[in-house]
């Protein structure tokens, strides 16, 4: 008799990129860029706005560059709604993680509760291998960490970081803290 084993997975997404392109939510949600057991692709010069969800929701993405992208008004004041969000499957057991990824040179903008989120809970498998640099992070709407990185995450390696945080129309209590990056265990 043989294992029924794990479900088939979906065939691999390789070698593909977008460039010089804008992205508009039209204020409406969904996502605007989703890549699920893909590797090798180059996102560059993409503007990305008026999206009130996870505008960039990578699973199970492998040895990708993100590269001068202007991301603004992207997410939500919900903790699962970043502007970009890196993990592996959701709800199931991840066959692998996602790995390998270069986000270089970006601009975020007027976002709620997170401009990059790293992980998911539940996560079997590490997030890991991520690069972020050289990039601009500033909001009115400061409502959580900028990078939240679960504690599945490693291998995580930031520069040269720009941040801005004008917290006067954030929805903090009076008092209230919050790290510009965070790791939860």
């Amino acid at each position: 008799a043989t294992s029924p084993g794990p479900p088939p997975l979906p065939a691999r997404n390789r070698m593909a990129g977008i460039e010089d392109i804008h992205l508009s939510g039209g204020g409406l949600a969904g996502t605007l860029i989703k890549a699920s057991w893909a590797d090798n692709h180059v996102f560059r010069n993409i503007r990305m706005d008026a999206n009130p969800d996870v505008a960039v929701l990578f699973n199970e993405v492998w040895v990708t560059r993100i590269e001068y992208c202007i991301v603004e008004e992207c997410g939500t004041a919900a903790v699962d709604k970043p502007c970009w969000w890196f993990r592996n499957h959701p709800n199931t057991p991840a066959p692998d993680n996602t790995n390998q990824i270069f986000v270089r040179g970006c601009r975020f903008e007027q976002f709620r509760n997170g401009a990059i989120h790293l992980g998911q809970a539940g996560d079997t498998q590490n997030t890991n291998g991520i690069f972020i640099s050289d990039c601009k992070f500033e909001t009115n709407f400061f409502a959580g960490p900028v990078i939240r990185c679960l504690s599945t995450c490693n291998g995580l390696f930031f520069s040269n970081f720009y941040f801005s945080m004008n917290v006067y129309n954030s929805g903090f209590t009076a008092g209230s803290t919050t790290n510009l990056v965070e790791t939860l265990y």
